[in-house]
């Protein structure tokens, strides 16, 4: 029983750490692996990009619930497709 208190107190800032790692990559920004080439020359296949997930909408950590509607999407932006949340709707 004393053992858990005990990981508690030396792994508190790692722990700490990982979960706010892990709604940061949720809410605000993550990054990609482009899968294919449909993007040639600009964007590559196996290139890594950065997702802003805040440039439109404002949403709930580990859901797909919009909070607040920012912006839409303009003429040359480049927009991710989450495949799982296409399914959703």
């Amino acid at each position: 029983m004393r053992l858990l208190p005990r990981l508690w107190r030396e792994y508190r800032n790692l722990i700490a750490f990982l979960v706010l790692m892990a709604l940061f990559l949720s809410a605000i920004a993550d990054w990609n692996v482009v899968p294919s080439g449909s993007m040639l020359p600009t964007i590559r296949e196996g290139d890594r990009i950065v997702v802003d997930k805040m440039a439109y909408d404002l949403r709930v950590p580990f859901t797909h619930i919009a909070i607040a509607h920012l912006h839409d999407p303009q003429r040359g932006d480049i927009v991710t497709v989450d495949s799982s949340a296409a399914h959703m709707s």
